[in-house]
């Protein structure tokens, strides 16, 4: 094994060192600032916040989603695009449609009428629905 002189490993060391620090700075940004953008599902503003407790996750009256406030007959729009995965009834009268984003699945709720097919591709933006009454909102979760 040939032995490198000090004056000539330096340079190398930073080189390296340079390149090491470019490919992990990305990694250093909160993921928060790494997340994806989407598109606003109604136009309304936040009517009830998401509130979840890791003491007690499934907890009476726990909110696991976003309302956002909008009039009963909205157009409901995709935030994001993806495959659909559920259109239709999950318990009770009113509409579910839920989009697989990326390693995310999106549910809006409560839907009065859908206008997507289980296992359609759609875009950003695309109509899922309208919006029902009996709610302050639409409802979005996100898994």
């Amino acid at each position: 094994m040939r032995a490198i002189s000090l004056p000539t490993a330096l340079p190398v060391a930073a080189a390296a060192f340079a390149i090491v620090a470019a490919v992990l700075a990305p990694l250093a940004v909160p993921s928060a600032a790494l997340a994806e953008r989407w598109l606003r599902p109604v136009p309304g503003e936040v009517a009830r916040p998401f509130e979840y407790s890791r003491a007690a996750p499934f907890a009476g009256g726990a909110h696991r989603g976003v309302d956002l406030a909008a009039p009963p007959g909205t157009v409901v729009r995709s935030a994001c695009a993806g495959s659909v995965v559920h259109a239709g009834a999950v318990a009770g009268p009113d509409e579910v449609v839920s989009v697989r984003c990326g390693n995310r699945r999106v549910s809006y709720l409560p839907l009065a009428s859908v206008a997507v097919r289980e296992r359609a591709k759609i875009r950003e933006g695309a109509t899922l629905g309208t919006l029902a009454s009996g709610h302050p909102g639409l409802h979005l979760g996100v898994r």
